[in-house]
């Protein structure tokens, strides 16, 4: 058996296709829901075990209208994971702006919706962009981080051809900014780097040895991390 709770069909504090009333409501309504569930996966990540994050269809006297559901399955209602993930989504996003999406659908007066002929694929797409990395390796504003690492988790095959070329990389080197510098490790995030070089050296390895964590980006490398 399991456990579902609705979400509903857009952010909280944001417009959304209304049954009966906006123009091809089908269209408007499928696209803004399966949004939706993207912006959550951006701002929560992807769900764990024996937790789905899926639309549901609903009858109503003018018609079946959609809105996003999260759903457990019996066999993860008492994992603590799955509890902390409820807990997480079931109150949605109070705007787009929070997953790092710009509103996609803009409403007109009367009954009109505009998507601008943009598909799911081309949305996700300009949220990763969004999203993305400044040129040191920084994220402005820093949630930034969160939101452009799930994404990229969640829908990889999406990721646009410019950021795989300058995916973050973050790399352990010997004998930093001297002749003969080596590449040592190298990790897609600048604390997980940090934490390797603190347990693979001692303080006075990394003194002596001249160790330091650099940005890599697009080939150009940069030791002045904000």
């Amino acid at each position: 058996m399991t456990y579902t709770v609705e979400i509903g069909a857009a952010p909280i504090n944001e417009e959304c296709a209304q049954l009966g009333q906006t123009e091809d409501f089908e269209t408007i309504n499928r696209l803004e829901v399966r949004l939706y569930r993207a912006a959550l996966l951006a701002k929560y990540g992807v769900p764990p075990e024996g937790v789905t994050l899926r639309a549901k269809a609903n009858a109503h006297d003018f018609g079946t209208y959609r809105e996003l559901v999260v759903q457990i399955d019996d066999a993860a209602k008492d994992d603590p994971a799955a509890a902390d993930y409820l807990s997480q989504v079931e109150d949605g996003l109070f705007s787009w702006l929070c997953a790092g999406f710009a509103p996609p659908i803009t409403y007109g007066p009367g009954r009109s919706a505009d998507f601008g002929g943009r598909t799911f694929d081309d949305i996700v797409r300009g949220a990763m962009l969004t999203t993305r990395p400044r040129p040191d390796g920084s994220f402005f504003p820093s949630d930034n981080e969160t939101l452009h690492r799930n994404l990229r988790a969640a829908f990889p095959d999406l990721v646009p051809d410019c950021l795989k070329d300058a995916a973050p990389r973050y790399v352990v080197v010997e004998n930093a900014g001297y002749v003969g510098e080596r590449d040592v490790h190298e990790e897609t995030e600048r604390a997980a780097a940090e934490d390797w070089m603190t347990q693979t050296y001692t303080a006075a390895e990394v003194e002596t040895l001249h160790v330091a964590v650099a940005y890599d980006h697009a080939g150009h490398r940069t030791y002045e991390l904000l």
